[in-house]
C-alpha cells in the first residue's frame, strides 16, 4: 500500500512498477529479457535515440 504522504509522482511510479511486476510474473529470464529489449527499442524509436541493444542474455554474469 502506498504511503499517502508521499508525492503523487512517487505513487504513480509505484503503481507502474507493480503493474510491470504483474506482467513479468511467470516469465522465463529469456522472455523477460526479450520483453525488456522490445520496450527499450520502442522508447529509443519514440525519442529518436541512437544506441545499440543486445538481444541475448550473457552466458554468465560479468564482473564489475
Amino acid at each position: 500500500m502506498a504511503n499517502k504522504s508521499e508525492p503523487r509522482a512517487m505513487r504513480e511510479i509505484h503503481e507502474i512498477r507493480v503493474q510491470i511486476s504483474k506482467e513479468m510474473r511467470g516469465l522465463s529470464p529469456a522472455e523477460r529479457n526479450a520483453r525488456t529489449v522490445e520496450t527499450a527499442r520502442e522508447i529509443l524509436r519514440r525519442y529518436g535515440l541512437n544506441t545499440h541493444l543486445t538481444d541475448t542474455l550473457p552466458d554468465r554474469p560479468t564482473a564489475m
